[in-house]
């Protein structure tokens, strides 16, 4: 049986080297619609979303400061 609860940072994605400017519109179509389709499947993992949810707490802190820093 697969550990399905692993911790987002532990992942590490292979080296991908893509040209997209050597890809046709319908090679370029369907390498979209691949990446799109595993975005979604991988979100549906409650350890991914919820890392997503804490980056985006992180992000909307550190944009804030930044923001609040520049007015001053």
């Amino acid at each position: 049986m697969q550990n399905y609860n692993l911790e987002v940072e532990t992942r590490k994605p292979s080296s991908i080297d893509v040209k997209l400017g050597d890809l046709s519109q319908n090679e370029s179509d369907t390498l979209a619609r691949v990446i799109l389709d595993g975005i979604n499947q991988a979100f549906k993992d409650p350890a991914i979303a919820a890392e997503y949810e804490r980056w985006k707490q992180k992000r909307s802190t550190k944009t804030a400061t930044v923001q609040a820093a520049g007015s001053k």
